[in-house]
């Protein structure tokens, strides 16, 4: 059958994998789970399987109002932070247009553009950052439809700075809406980091992402949010689909906001986890970006699937991130205790072979 037009070039995603009982360390997953609070959350649905989910996710959205100190109207609840992704460039992106983002990041954002026939545009980044100057020139000679930024960016685990975030805000004609993805902002700790809920007030082009996979553990439900001006959002509700996020994904949302203790660990076991794999990383004579998220890129003497495949034979699964553009490099989610004393093993195991195999 022959495909549209506008898909034939996609590149499917490639999503972490793992095997048999290999530590699955490729996803940026949640090592310590959901609240404890969720499963017992979840057993009550069993009586109400046969009644439809609320289509506008209510309670939820008044939840993350509260969170975020916004109203409900200026929030939207997805399959996933990547169906709202979709149901922005569906909403907002004709054929043709262009969107704008940075290389080495997120490939759903270009995805997205291509499935909805626009025109993707990327700049170079510069030592494993966006680099803002250039983003904000090109947003300036492009007038973009939609600017993606990840921040802190997949796969690099670095930020835009609030300033940062602004300059190219402010480059960006009006009618350009900037895509500000969070997914991993729950992690980071630099004072630097952008204060999204101010920028929204300032700024009406502005949507901001976040999800409920990374930090309260979700990710087998799939739920996200967006939130942002209420104009902008409820034009997003044109689109989106009557009944788009199930009830099994409203209610652990819901009870995981409801437990931010057990968020609070898991942010700062990852701390403390993160610190612990640069040192590995530093005395094995390796570099890497200092991350922002729930995970370390770090570069590799030989190609990222070889190193990924030894590792993989040692029971630890990371992540290459040639898909990404950067073949020497891979990333390795942060563990628990245990799951890292594995990783300085598998990953020793692996370099001690490929030295072996080049002076052999």
């Amino acid at each position: 059958m022959k495909l549209r037009n506008a898909i034939s070039d996609i590149t499917p995603y490639i999503p972490g994998t793992t095997r048999g009982n290999a530590v699955k360390l490729s996803s940026n997953e949640n090592p310590f789970g959901a609240s404890p609070r969720v499963a017992e959350a979840l057993a009550g649905l069993s009586t109400s399987l046969h009644v439809y989910p609320d289509p506008g996710a209510g309670k939820l959205r008044d939840l993350l109002a509260s969170r975020h100190d916004i109203s409900p109207a200026q929030c939207i609840v997805g399959n996933g932070s990547d169906e709202i992704m979709q149901i922005i460039a569906g909403t907002f992106l004709n054929p043709g247009e262009t969107t704008l983002s940075s290389a080495h990041t997120f490939s759903q954002y270009k995805s997205v553009t291509q499935i909805f026939d626009g025109v993707y545009h990327e700049v170079p980044m510069v030592d494993g950052r966006f680099n803002a100057p250039a983003l904000a020139e090109a947003a300036r000679s492009l007038s973009p439809r939609i600017v993606w930024l990840c921040n802190p960016n997949n796969p690099t685990g670095t930020i835009m700075t609030h300033a940062e975030v602004r300059t190219v805000i402010q480059a960006c004609p009006a009618e350009t809406l900037v895509v500000l993805d969070e997914a991993y902002a729950d992690y980071a700790d630099d004072p630097d980091f952008p204060d999204s809920r101010a920028l929204i007030d300032e700024y009406p082009n502005l949507v901001v992402l976040r999800t409920f996979s990374k930090l309260f553990g979700l990710a087998a439900l799939r739920i996200g949010y967006g939130f942002g001006n209420e104009d902008l959002i409820r034009q997003l509700y044109t689109i989106k689909q009557p009944f788009n996020v199930n009830a099994a994904a409203q209610t652990a949302a819901c009870t995981a906001l409801g437990d931010l203790d057990h968020a609070r660990s898991s942010i700062e076991h990852n701390r403390i986890g993160r610190d612990r794999m640069y040192t590995i990383f530093e005395t094995l004579g390796l570099s890497y970006y200092r991350s922002q998220g729930n995970f370390v890129a770090v570069k590799v003497p030989a190609a990222a699937a070889d190193i990924a495949a030894r590792m993989m034979d040692k029971g630890v699964a990371v992540r290459p991130l040639g898909s990404f553009g950067l073949p020497q490099w891979i990333r390795i989610t942060v563990g628990t205790d245990h799951h890292i004393d594995l990783v300085e093993h598998a990953l020793t195991a692996a370099l001690k072979l490929e030295t072996h195999t080049v002076h052999r």
